[in-house]
Formats: structure tokens, C-alpha cells, sequence
């Protein structure tokens, strides 16, 4: 599964400053697209996606707004050490 990209800082960067390891050395999965395992330079963490919701537009003929998200940021739900093998 390759890695999803918000708008503004990929999950890699946040994570290598997060974990303080280059973004080369993580490996990243996710199971539902909801919640990200980061796991590198002996530590590992669970990022989840947030999104502010944005009014990108308003339908002229329904007069309904159109929105989408935006803003997005990852967020450390949780990080510790791996476990040693």
C-alpha cells in the first residue's frame, strides 16, 4: 500500500521528525486507511489523519455548499520504543 499524502507534509516527514529517524528507515502500513503504523530507528507509533472540513464551492442551482477536506495533519495518537527481538 503506498503512503497517502495530505495537502501540505507527507505521513514520512512527520514521522521522521516525530521519531527523530530518516524518512528512508520507516516502514509505514496501515490495515483501513484510518489509522498508520510507523515503525523505525527502534521506535514505532500510530498516526491517524485529520482533516478540517472546507467550503470549496456552492452548487448555483441546488444553492448547496460543496465541501471537501483540507487542512490536513497527522496526528500521533500514540509512540513508544518497538519491543526488542
Amino acid at each position: 500500500m503506498s503512503e497517502p499524502a495530505p495537502p501540505k507534509v507527507p505521513l514520512s516527514q512527520r514521522a521522521s521528525i516525530d521519531f527523530k529517524c530518516p524518512a528512508a528507515q520507516l516502514h509505514i502500513t496501515s490495515d483501513d486507511d484510518v489509522l498508520w503504523s510507523v515503525r523505525g530507528c527502534n521506535k514505532y507509533g500510530f498516526y491517524e489523519r485529520r482533516c478540517a472540513q472546507c467550503l470549496d464551492a456552492v452548487s448555483m442551482a441546488a444553492q448547496v455548499p460543496i465541501t471537501s477536506s483540507c487542512d490536513c495533519q497527522w496526528i500521533l495518537t500514540t509512540g513508544r520504543r518497538a519491543p526488542k527481538r
